[in-house]
Order: C-alpha cells, then sequence, then structure tokens
C-alpha cells in the first residue's frame, strides 16, 4: 500500500510539473517583441514574392492561396520565404509538393 501511494506521488508531482513547463512555454512564446513582428501585409507581399519569384523561375503558376491575417514573426516569415526560393524547380513543379516546413511552422501574434 505504500508504494502505491509513493508512486501516485511521484505520478502527480512529475504531471504537475509537466504542465507547469507546457504554460510557461505557452506563455513564453506569446510575449514575442513588438520589433519583431510584421504585419500582414508586408508578411504576404514577401511571401507573395517569394511565390512570384519561384513560378518565373521554374516557368510554373502556383497560387498562393493562404495569406497571413495576423501579425507574425518577421523571422519566421523570412524563413518561409528563404525554404519556397530554396526549393528545386522539379519539386516546385511537383502536384503534389506542399508548403515548405518552415512555412508550417511561421508564429502569428494573436
Amino acid at each position: 500500500m505504500e508504494t502505491s501511494r509513493k508512486k501516485e506521488k511521484k505520478f502527480l508531482g512529475s504531471a504537475a510539473i509537466q504542465i507547469l513547463l507546457l504554460a510557461s512555454a505557452f506563455f513564453a512564446a506569446c510575449t514575442t517583441d513588438e520589433r519583431n513582428l510584421a504585419s500582414p501585409e508586408e508578411s504576404n507581399v514577401l511571401l507573395l514574392g517569394a511565390f512570384a519569384g519561384k513560378n518565373v523561375e521554374c516557368g510554373v503558376q502556383r497560387a498562393y492561396t493562404l495569406p497571413l491575417v495576423f501579425d507574425a514573426d518577421r523571422r519566421s516569415v523570412g524563413l518561409c520565404a528563404s525554404a519556397i526560393l530554396a526549393a528545386t524547380c522539379a519539386e516546385w513543379s511537383a502536384a503534389a509538393y506542399q508548403a515548405p516546413a518552415a512555412c508550417l511552422g511561421v508564429l502569428i501574434q494573436l
């Protein structure tokens, strides 16, 4: 009986620590310095330019279908644009090609 209580306390203690770490990580991510944020217009112009540049380079017409509607982290928008421009024309022309992983991780500020 003693050992099961110890295990239960240990489990509850580790669960509480995990919840605390998760909550602190969430709130830390929500406190982005506003100087590092790009407006939706600025972000969309940069990403649309990357799409247009890659379309011209590869001779295809891929549409920019998911514009940003919230402020976004400048660095992550830049990484997304760089990943688009770094894609090969074979990748860019493939019908099944999705957005680069860097674009899926664009940090937005609500």
